[in-house]
């Protein structure tokens, strides 16, 4: 019905308060308490006219109902060329394919919003100390479902797509126990690499998409068999859950035993391969402890406020193996 009504409009599109529009079989409807602000919302923008007529309804009363509508509009002569005629069908029809996808991409983005937003309340309920992890993945998935729903839209609808992420990531931050984009915080500056698990210490750039590279570091984080998050989200029967992976992992620190790795015969050696560095979780704790050499996060994030992380910053680079990556 509603690609008809389109077909029917086009040529006058710019004369939208002149159309009246006439809604037959109205008596078929099964739910017409449904029905009715649906099909009024579909006009809205441009269309305030509309007639629900059924075999039921009196002629007469129909007859009335057009009359009311035309003697309020004020007269006006239509006067249309061959080329106005061809340019309003096209503007016409793009602007109205534009309002359809756009509907339908606001309703599949709200109900994604929804699901996750149900998600982050229900992350509440998980053990305190892997809550943080829960709530970066879900922003990361969220941005990823997004923009999976982005690639079917013109990219005049990339603005509302950045607002949706942007506004479900101002929600979600603030309930994680750090700030996800403070640049001094270590758990934002130290990365592992999620296809060799090599450590990337970021001494400076954005947090988008880099190629791998690795830290020498005194003692070896065994993370084979690691995977990427603790958590990933999957649809279980239609619903949106959190379900955690095998813990089929330990950390363990201890001396140094890379001899046989390919690694170790060049210092700064990473696979290549790109990730983005604002989708990877943050790496243990432990990790960061024995980098910096204290025995809390808090203190190693005050030696970054405080300088210490220039001169970190030069003994990295110093590590790294020019002639390599020349």
């Amino acid at each position: 019905m509603l690609e008809n009504c389109y077909e029917v409009e086009r040529p006058v599109f710019h004369y939208e308060q002149k159309i009246v529009v006439i809604v037959s079989h109205w008596d078929q409807s099964k739910e017409p308490e449904k029905d009715y602000p649906q099909i009024c919302a579909l006009f809205e923008d441009y269309c305030s006219s509309i007639i629900f007529y059924s075999d039921k309804m009196p002629i007469d009363q129909l007859v009335e109902s057009m009359y009311t509508f035309l003697s309020n509009m004020t007269p006006e002569q239509i006067t249309i060329t061959d080329e106005e005629f061809f340019l309003k069908f096209n503007v016409a029809e793009i602007k109205l394919q534009i309002k359809d996808s756009v509907n339908q991409y606001r309703k599949k983005a709200d109900a994604v919003f929804t699901e996750y937003s149900n998600l982050v309340v229900s992350a509440k309920s998980q053990p305190k100390d892997e809550q943080d992890e829960i709530l970066h993945v879900v922003i990361v998935e969220f941005k990823n479902e997004m923009e999976n729903l982005l690639q079917t839209f013109r990219n005049t609808h990339e603005g509302e797509n950045l607002k949706r992420c942007d506004e479900f990531v101002e929600k979600v931050v603030p309930l994680m126990s750090y700030n996800l984009f403070d640049n001094k915080d270590p758990r934002n500056l130290i990365k592992r690499c999620p296809h060799c698990e090599l450590i990337w210490f970021k001494t400076e750039g954005c947090d988008g998409v880099t190629s791998c590279g690795n830290k020498d570091f005194t003692h070896s984080f065994n993370s084979s068999g690691k995977r990427h998050w603790k958590y990933i989200l999957q649809r279980i029967g239609g619903e949106l859950r959190l379900v955690k992976q095998p813990d089929i992992w330990r950390i363990s620190v201890g001396p140094k035993k890379f001899d046989d790795s390919p690694y170790t015969k060049s210092k700064g050696v990473g696979c290549g391969k790109s990730f983005t560095w604002s989708e990877l979780p943050k790496v243990e704790d432990e990790l960061i402890l024995e980098l910096f050499k204290v025995k809390t996060v808090e203190q190693a994030k005050q030696l970054i406020e405080a300088g210490h992380f220039k001169e970190v910053r030069q003994n990295y680079e110093k590590s790294i193996d020019t002639t390599f990556h020349s």
